[in-house]
């Protein structure tokens, strides 16, 4: 996935029958992006704490231990629809309580 603006993912490499036409790559700095944004909308939608621990953990956004070797090489890997779908499941009812909230408030 990358980001199409401040508020819209797009896909990537996404061609079932031409698989030769799945040659783009994002740059690291991207791909972090893509990746923070995520968490931030998560966040901001009423997902806890601990739960964004353990999502900046699975994204590879969060150090394992003191001196974690393989944090760099994690945080490389983009973030697939796959994953967000999984996250996003994960987090249904927080998100959706998150979203009531607001609504009550804002009307």
């Amino acid at each position: 996935m990358k980001l199409e603006s401040e508020t819209e993912l797009g896909k990537i490499n996404h061609h079932v029958h031409l698989r030769g036409s799945n040659a783009k790559s994002i740059s690291h700095a991207e791909v972090l992006a893509v990746k923070n944004a995520f968490v931030k909308a998560l966040s901001d939608s009423g997902v806890g704490a601990d739960e964004i621990a353990r999502i900046r953990h699975d994204l590879g956004l969060a150090a394992e231990s003191g001196a974690d070797k393989s944090l760099h090489e994690r945080s490389l890997r983009p973030l697939s629809r796959q994953q967000v779908r999984e996250i996003l499941d994960r987090n249904a009812a927080a998100i959706n309580a998150g979203a009531a909230s607001f609504d009550i408030q804002g009307a």
